[in-house]
């Protein structure tokens, strides 16, 4: 049973991941994001349980698992290519963790650019995981800098951005996906 939910589990994920940063597809009870986190938060539950975990911990990582989708990537998604942000944009770039310590490192001629975009999205994508990482391989850390590589990829490559089975949505979910079921 778990080898069948391991191997089921990305694709689940990427499914979700691309239902979640489509807001539901537009359907009608799936389009709200506290049922999107109901329904993976019980599947991964669920392949928690499988692999062996207790009850409470197996709550404890999948609603980590929760709250790590849950925080906004915002702006940073653009990975460099939307210029200098407005006032709107901005305060949203502020909002974001990371933000203040990257406005340290970067010159400000770099800021909002693919470096300080990419960093970003790998602060936001690797944070949160230090609430779950110590219950999988320290591998399962670096799940953030491959997110970010995915989503820069995807905004850099026109020809990805055409084709519906490379829409970085699916990837990321998958790539997560894998990431938690094997490691």
């Amino acid at each position: 049973m778990t080898a069948l939910f391991q191997l089921i589990y990305p694709i689940i994920s990427a499914l979700w991941r691309d239902c979640f940063g489509k807001d539901g597809w537009g359907l009608p009870i799936i389009k709200y994001r506290v049922v999107q986190h109901i329904f993976l938060f019980i599947v991964s539950f669920a392949l928690l349980i499988c692999r062996g975990t207790t009850l409470a911990l197996s709550a404890w990582i999948a609603l980590g698992i929760q709250v790590w989708w849950s925080l906004g990537h915002g702006p940073a998604y653009d990975i460099g290519t939307a210029g200098k942000p407005d006032a709107k944009m901005l305060k949203r770039y502020k909002k974001m963790v990371g933000y203040k310590l990257l406005c340290k490192l970067f010159p400000e001629d770099k800021w909002y650019s693919f470096g300080f975009d990419f960093a970003l999205l790998a602060i936001r994508y690797t944070y949160p995981l230090v609430l779950i990482c110590w219950w999988f391989n320290p591998v399962f850390l670096t799940l953030g800098l491959v997110v970010a590589s995915l989503y820069a990829i995807y905004k850099h490559c026109e020809w990805l951005q055409k084709q519906r089975w490379a829409d970085v949505e699916l990837w990321v979910g998958f790539v997560a996906g894998l990431f938690i079921a094997y490691l």
